[in-house]
């Protein structure tokens, strides 16, 4: 992605830590607030106690399962 510091642009790597990580803790937010989709055949997890914004939604296709802890 092209980002910037203010006065020169350059590329730089979106760090996603989309499916491991090197981290000794994970972190996610526990207020979804935005609509969101888990992708049908797969599953999702969340630590801890959750909230969801009034008037989002979150989708959970019957072949998929989400596991709060």
């Amino acid at each position: 992605y092209l980002t910037t510091n203010g006065s020169a642009a350059s590329w730089a790597v979106l760090d996603t830590d989309a499916n491991t990580t090197t981290k000794g803790l994970y972190e996610h937010a526990h207020t979804i607030s935005s609509n969101y989709t888990i992708s049908s055949g797969n599953n999702a997890f969340s630590a801890g106690d959750i909230t969801i914004n009034s008037g989002v939604s979150v989708t959970i296709p019957s072949s998929s399962q989400w596991v709060i802890t």
